[in-house]
Order: C-alpha cells, then structure tokens, then sequence
C-alpha cells in the first residue's frame, strides 16, 4: 500500500460499498413495510368481512359463509389463508379451531403478529367486532408467499440500480484517481529523463495546486544543487591552480637540483624545493580541511557538549612555541563557556585564526585570544596588533582564494573561508574589525551558548 492510487481506492472503493450496503438495508426496510402495509390491510378488511357473516338464531352465534363468499374471501393462487371465530367466553364459531391466538388479545383496530399453523410460517391479525348483539373475536392469517415476493420485488428493484451505479462509480473513480495523479507521472518522466548536469527548473504553471508546493521544493532544491556545483567546480579549479604552482616550481627545482654539482647551490636548492614541499603541503592541508568540514556539515555525529575554555588552552599549547620563536606575546583571557560543537573542526577554526594572528603580526606584537560569555551567547576572540585587513576588503576576507595585497607569500587563501565554513556549520557568525585604538585584527565567533 505504498502506492498513493492504492491508497486513495483503498478509501473510496469501500466507502462506497458500505453506502451500497446502507442503501440495500434501507431499500430493504422500505420493501418490508410496503409489503406488510398493503397485504396487512387485506387481513384486516378480510376479517372484517368475516366478522360479516356471523349469524344469530335464537341466541345461537353461528358463522355462516358461503361457498361463494369463501371463494371471494379466501381462496388464492399463492397463499393459503386460515380463520377462526369466537365468542368472548372462547367457545368456538367457525374457521380452524387450532388456529394459534396472539400473544396480545385482538382488539378493536386489530393487532398484527407472526405465528406458525400445519408447518407454515404466517401473518396474522386479531379483531374484536360486535355483531348481531354479541362481542366476537375473529383471527385470520395467510401464509407469506406473495409478501416475500413482493419484499424480493422492491428490494431488488432498488437494488439493482444501486449496484449498477456503484459499478460505475467504481470505474469513474478509478479513471478520476488515474487522470488526478496524472501530474505527479508527467513530473516524474521529466526528471527521468534529464542528464545529471541539467539542474534547471521544472516548469509548474500546468501543475496541478497541490502538487505545486512540491514543484517547488523541487526547483529550491535544484538552485541549491546548481549553486553547489558551481561551488565546487570553482574551488577545484581554484585548488588546482594553487596546487600546481608549487608542484610546478618543485619540479624545476628538483630538476636543477639534479643538474648541480656545486655542494653550496645544491644547499639553495634543496632548501627551495623544501619551501615548496611546505607550501604544497600548506595548501592540502588547507584543501584537506575545508573538505573535513563539509563532510561534516552532512552528518552531526561529531558534535558534543564542550567547554571553548580547554579547546583553546589546547590551541594554545600547539601554537605557543610559535608565537615565541616570533618573540610574540600570546595571551589568553579564558572564561569557562560551553557549548554544542565538534572538537576537531573547533580546533581546526581557532588554529587558523591563531596561526594567521601570528603570521601578520610582527615580532614584539601582541596577540590576545578571549573566552566569555555574554548572555546567551558565547564569543571567541582573536586579537592582534599586527598589520591589519582594509576595510575595503574586510567583507571579503573569508571568500575562498581571496587573497588582499597585504597577503604574505606561501598563503593560500582558504584558512579564513575554512573558519566561516566551520562558524557556519554551528550556527554560529563571524565577523573582523579594526581595534578603536592601534592597528591590527579582531576575528569574533559568535556561538548560542548552553543555559
């Protein structure tokens, strides 16, 4: 039942059997009380006009009914028709003596009841009627041939009507179901038959309303794809590039390296192709990373409660010799914070963020990293007095590839869009500004906080 045809038949099909169902028993209680209204009152007049023939002679009741009126009265083609007639005090007149009594004593508008006689099933009345000065109780019954017939008569002729109906209510609703889902069949083909770099909108002005809103999801879904593949085709045409240069430059260097045979400028060139090697593995590391991210951005597993306090005391332990090789104070102003949040890609964004202080800013600077909590927010801080980022280009800082012209050589541009990646991935937003006061950066990472 996973097909939504099926599932709308499911519905319908025997919604409408039990309206067929509801019908049959209505059009059956509609036959039952026409059959038993007309031929009741034929019982009902039938002992009247017995009650009729009851004579009197010298205060002796006797019932005097003709051959004739007895043909009239009581002969018929299909049901046979029993009597009986009786004084008050039970002594018996005329009819079927063992003719059964109802339940209920007859009365004078006569009262109607089912009953048995000679193995036949019957339809009964009892009247009670004056005559001739004395009270009389008259009982007549039929046999129920010509009422299940007619009951049969009626009921089917509603009946069949109604089936033939629901027939064709069945083959409407089957072709309705099938035209209505038409749609989804023609939207269906047209996605089958595109090639996989064929990202365009799906046309939904002939769309159908409710299945508008999906088209519609479905062309959302499909900007986003196309946006992503643009992405992607720029930033591996972009790492290429940044690949190739040093794996170029490494190559002509090795390849003089080879060619040498004085011992002081092998020594030079060994020591470019190790330049090149740390570029090259700079920019995979880099590549390496903003691709980690991503991955992640697909599945949350790695995330955790953490406290930003220890991640940046770790950061600080790997990039502490650094910063002193430089001659470069790094301090840390740490309050204890937590939040929601991956280790590893935490690490990965404070470790460009420090690494990148400690590259622009020069030797005597001051770099400071800070931890606090600011209501329901938890914000992390890089500060430098180092050379600073223009205004002019502080909106782009964090595109990948960018690089300012204040950039140092061997950068490759993608350790401030891995920290946008990484900030974005945890909702969190972050931006840099100038210091009020001297030269250099503030990066801020803005997280929601844990209450």
């Amino acid at each position: 039942m996973t097909s939504l045809k099926w599932k709308l038949l499911a519905w319908l099909l025997p919604a409408s059997l039990l309206l067929l169902l509801a019908g049959a028993a209505t059009a059956y209680s509609i036959a039952l009380h026409t059959a038993s209204h007309a031929y009741d009152r034929v019982l009902l007049d039938t002992a009247a006009d017995i009650s009729d023939q009851v004579q009197s002679d010298g205060g002796v009741l006797r019932l005097d009914l003709s051959p004739a009126m007895q043909k009239i009265l009581l002969n018929d083609q299909y049901d046979h028709f029993y009597y009986r007639v009786s004084a008050p005090d039970g002594r018996f007149i005329g009819g079927y003596e063992e003719l059964p009594l109802g339940a209920e004593m007859p009365s004078m508008e006569g009262v109607f009841y089912e009953t048995s006689y000679r193995g036949e099933n019957l339809r009964a009345v009892g009247l009670v009627t004056h005559r001739v000065g004395a009270e009389l109780r008259i009982v007549v019954a039929e046999t129920l041939v010509k009422r299940d017939s007619l009951i049969r008569e009626i009921w089917l002729g509603i009946l069949v009507p109604e089936l033939s109906i629901l027939l064709l209510t069945w083959v409407l609703l089957l072709f309705a179901v099938r035209h209505g889902l038409a749609p989804l069949a023609i939207l269906t083909r047209e996605l089958s038959f595109r090639s996989p770099l064929d990202l365009s909108k799906v046309e939904e002005t002939h769309a159908p309303d409710e299945v508008q809103p999906l088209v519609r999801e479905i062309n959302q879904l499909l900007e986003r794809l196309d946006a992503s593949q643009q992405s992607q085709r720029a930033f591996i045409s972009n790492a290429a590039h940044q690949i190739r240069t040093p794996i170029a430059a490494l190559q002509a260097h090795v390849e003089l390296a080879l060619r040498q045979t004085d011992g002081e400028k092998l020594t030079e060139n060994l020591k470019l192709i190790l330049a090149a090697v740390k570029r090259t593995a700079h920019v995979s590391n880099q590549i390496l990373s903003l691709a980690r991210s991503e991955q992640t951005n697909a599945s949350m597993e790695e995330f955790r409660k953490l406290d930003l306090h220890v991640i940046a005391e770790e950061v600080g332990e790997i990039w502490i010799a650094s910063a002193i090789e430089k001659e470069i104070d790094l301090g840390f102003e740490l309050e204890h914070a937590e939040i929601i949040g991956s280790p590893m890609l935490l690490h990965e964004l404070l470790s460009n963020l420090v690494h990148n202080a400690i590259l622009y800013t020069p030797s005597g600077g001051r770099i400071t990293v800070r931890v606090r909590r600011e209501a329901i927010r938890v914000v992390l801080e890089v500060e430098d007095n180092g050379i600073g980022i223009s205004a002019e280009v502080q909106h782009r800082i964090f595109e990948r590839f960018f690089r300012p012209e204040t950039s140092l050589e061997g950068g490759c541009g993608l350790g401030l869009s891995i920290v946008k990646e990484i900030a974005n991935l945890h909702k969190a937003t972050v931006k840099v500004l100038t210091p009020a006061f001297g030269s250099g950066s503030i990066f801020t990472v803005e997280f929601a906080g844990l209450l």
